[in-house]
């Protein structure tokens, strides 16, 4: 137990900013929703990201308004030109992300986040801009939350960002795991929940190891799941450039005469190779290249969670559609499941008030000890020890 203490001791002592900073951001991300919606000055909208998706929603008929909305797209952002087209199953629309046409800013984006982006529906053929930070009362709020993201996901950091979030969330890992193992050893006799007043370092040190073993196991969970998001992003992120390269190499491979395929052909030949699966959206060509990417996935629940199999389309020599694709491994599906712990699981607003009260506690137990720690080092507390002499 003595070494176990040590462990927990120096490895918190230099995880526990950190894990205060993942609290304190993750808890305003919490409601990031709710943030943006209240910060919208009503000529504008906001992207849909937490809301359940509507089963009733088929996403082969939503797809049948791609070519409409193309249409839409393009008359009403005519110095735009359409980068990637999304669907969203929640609402029944399909989101288009845009460029200018002579721009060559390199934009960060994943999925249906980043860049400019305007949502079509097919039922009304309406267009309606949906980016984050535009049609705002505030733009200070917006970029507020944008930077508490930036450092919650990558600690602030652009380069090396995700690798130092991945070693201090395994600290905290060890620190966790480890206060629990000496949870039974350090109760010395007293009851769970009893705050003893005397000495002051030892009611701080009593209210840590309550709060510790409320918020213990789902801070382990909590954890271990944004670990997994980490290795997942990372891992997704190479497999899908991989595959990329490979797509390219096997259509060089097949020579230069090729023709161009429209979107509504490459789509439809997706949709033929691979009748049981969803698409979740496609990558239009850029600059020289004729090559689209899909991204679709077999899920039957929660299709638009998952990130996808990437499936690249060019048009052959004869006009038809080739495709090559890879299969996702099986260490990036088994480890999505960080996606669904982590982000997926707080849905409703009942979970988010507890996930709010459990994140709250977690940052009383990391300043408690904080506070102990100091207590301990002052000298009246340090004589509350000493023994009375008769």
């Amino acid at each position: 137990m003595g070494y176990v203490y040590k462990i927990h001791r120096w490895i918190s002592t230099i995880c526990a900013v950190f894990f205060l900073l993942l609290c304190i951001t993750g808890l305003i991300l919490l409601f990031r929703q709710e943030i943006f919606s209240w910060n919208q000055d009503g000529s504008g909208a906001v992207m849909s990201m937490e809301k359940e998706p509507d089963r009733s929603f088929d996403y082969r008929r939503g797809w049948s308004g791609l070519e409409a909305g193309q249409e839409a797209v393009s008359a009403a952002y005519a110095q735009q030109r359409i980068q990637a087209v999304f669907i969203q199953p929640e609402d029944g629309t399909l989101l288009f992300r845009i460029q200018d046409k002579n721009s060559q800013e390199k934009v960060r984006t994943m999925m249906r986040m980043g860049g400019r982006q305007v949502s079509f529906d097919p039922a009304t053929g309406h267009t309606m801009e949906m980016t984050y930070g535009t049609h705002v009362k505030y733009p200070a709020i917006s970029s507020f939350v944008h930077t508490i993201h930036v450092l919650h996901t990558r600690l602030g950091l652009e380069g090396g960002g995700v690798a130092a979030l991945a070693f201090v969330c395994t600290l905290i890992l060890v620190s966790l795991i480890s206060g629990i193992i000496l949870y039974g050893p350090f109760l010395r006799g007293s009851s769970f929940g009893e705050i003893r007043s005397f000495p002051a370092h030892r009611k701080w040190m009593d209210i840590h190891k309550m709060t510790g073993m409320l918020t213990g196991m789902w801070a382990v969970v909590l954890t271990a799941s944004g670990i997994l998001i980490l290795f997942f992003a990372a891992s997704y992120k190479d497999y899908t450039a991989s595959v990329n390269r490979e797509a390219q190499a096997y259509f060089a491979a097949g020579g230069t005469a090729r023709q161009n395929l429209s979107l509504e052909s490459a789509f439809q030949a997706v949709e033929e190779q691979f009748p049981e699966d969803f698409i979740l959206s496609v990558q239009l060509p850029a600059g020289k290249s004729t090559m689209y990417s899909f991204y679709m996935t077999p899920a039957s629940e929660n299709p638009d969670t998952f990130f996808g199999q990437p499936v690249f389309v060019e048009g052959n020599a004869g006009g038809t559609a080739d495709i090559y694709t890879r299969d996702v491994p099986w260490y990036i599906r088994a480890s999505a499941l960080g996606v669904d712990l982590h982000i997926h699981n707080h849905r409703t607003p009942v979970l988010k008030w507890i996930w709010a009260f459990l994140t709250v506690m977690t940052m009383v137990m990391i300043i408690s000890a904080f506070i102990s720690f100091w207590k301990k080092k002052l000298p009246a507390d340090r004589g509350a020890h000493r023994p009375v002499r008769r």
